[in-house]
């Protein structure tokens, strides 16, 4: 079983008070944030990440995207065996 980092997602509600995102995205950023390993990143199935954010897959889908336009997520597609994607937080000097 991974573990969950909630000092990730703790980063994220203390350094990036400022953060332009609505909360939907804000929820789903912290969703991955707490997912991720050692080195930050995450492979969640879509479903799973819908469901820890109380959301849609297709809105998953959505928040995800609007999350790597807006520079807050790296996404490598694809590459478990899964065939999940990998999400690393990034951090922006600009927002802390």
């Amino acid at each position: 079983m991974a573990k969950i980092h909630i000092a990730h997602a703790f980063d994220i509600l203390v350094t990036w008070r400022h953060i332009p995102l609505s909360p939907k995205e804000m929820l789903t950023l912290l969703a991955i944030a707490t997912c991720t390993d050692d080195q930050g990143i995450a492979a969640l199935p879509t479903e799973a990440l819908a469901c820890i954010a109380r959301t849609t897959v297709p809105t998953a889908q959505r928040l995800v995207r609007q999350l790597e336009e807006k520079g807050c997520l790296a996404i490598t597609p694809a590459t478990t065996p899964e065939g999940n994607q990998l999400y690393r937080v990034v951090h922006t000097e600009e927002w802390a």
